[in-house]
């Protein structure tokens, strides 16, 4: 059985005219600025699927865009620098597969991609219908909406850079639960090469990525400057990595001072609070002490209560018993 793979393109996008050409013209169909294109029926366009309707119409609108999203202090996009890149999905046809699966693939893949560059603007997403087969078109902005800022060379462990992780990535999560695998140099079908080639402008040759035919000619005095600013780089590395051992040594001599004081003061408050538990074990002690004695006069009041009440019974009693005698002998007291 043939094995089937699927097909990632990426291309960064600097200019102006680009914007119209590629973003509005050929992925939106704008006849005003699209090029000839042998390839694309124009009577089927109207069923492509636009995922992400197109939100600007030039470089301008994204850049004022932009503007009023900046981060306080944070960068405007450089003179000349990139302001986005376009992810091109497509796979090697399969004589099973329906239209509609097609777009199952590609919706699924736009969400991964969606997720993999989270808080990169999406500019555009479309699956084309009408071409050879169909296949998805991603435009992200650089400028990241969370950060509030042109965000571009920090965006090497998302992929961007780094386009053989990507690759291993999307054939792990959505590959392999279409049976498409990554390819390995010629292992395409040509129609679809040729296909590509004519769609994207940096394609690499390396497992699932094709360079195009044009080969660049590097004079030796460009070389021989790669070289110096390399040798500058490295140079600058160095520094700073003796730079940043330093300040770990530093930290490290704060660490444990800071855990000398810690542990001692821990030991302090472990003392301070055994001295506090012996301290409420005597004043709980002396407490039932004082609750026991309270008992005992308690006790003790009741029964001279007691007493004192059967006492003056008593006297009452003696008092009625000797009444006569004693106003007898007060009489005889008068007379004499």
């Amino acid at each position: 059985m043939k094995k089937k793979y699927f097909v990632i393109a990426f291309r960064r996008y600097k200019t102006a005219e680009e914007f119209k050409n590629k973003l509005v013209g050929h992925n939106h169909r704008n006849r005003r600025y699209v090029k000839s294109h042998s390839n694309i029926d124009w009577n089927k366009s109207e069923r492509n699927i636009e995922l992400t309707p197109l939100q600007f119409y030039s470089l301008e609108e994204l850049r004022e865009y932009a503007k009023t999203h900046l981060a306080k202090g944070r960068r405007n996009l450089k003179k000349g620098a990139a302001w986005g890149f376009e992810i091109i999905v497509d796979c090697t046809p399969d004589p099973n597969w329906t239209e509609q699966n097609y777009i199952e693939y590609l919706k699924n893949a736009e969400k991964w991609l969606r997720k993999r560059f989270d808080g990169q603007k999406v500019l555009s997403s479309i699956i084309h219908l009408d071409e050879g087969k169909p296949h998805l078109h991603i435009v992200f902005s650089y400028f990241n909406e969370k950060k509030g800022m042109w965000y571009q060379r920090r965006l090497k462990e998302k992929g961007i850079d780094r386009f053989p992780s990507l690759l291993d990535d999307f054939e792990r999560d959505i590959g392999s639960s279409y049976g498409l695998y990554r390819g390995e140099g010629e292992n395409i079908d040509k129609p679809l090469l040729k296909a590509l080639l004519k769609e994207s402008e940096v394609i690499e040759e390396k497992k699932g990525l094709f360079k195009t035919q044009k080969r660049r000619v590097i004079s030796l005095a460009k070389v021989k400057r790669a070289i110096k600013r390399i040798k500058t780089k490295y140079k600058r590395a160095l520094a700073e990595n003796d730079h940043l051992y330093e300040e770990l040594i530093s930290t490290k001599r704060e660490m444990n001072q800071l855990k000398a004081e810690f542990e001692k003061k821990e030991n302090d408050l472990r003392n301070a609070m055994s001295f506090l538990r012996r301290e409420l074990r005597k004043r709980e002690e002396r407490i039932q002490d004082i609750l026991r004695e309270k008992s005992s006069l308690e006790q003790r009041i009741d029964e001279l209560e007691k007493e004192n009440s059967s006492m003056k019974l008593e006297n009452r009693k003696f008092r009625k018993k000797n009444e006569k005698t004693i106003s007898g002998i007060r009489n005889d007291e008068i007379v004499r």
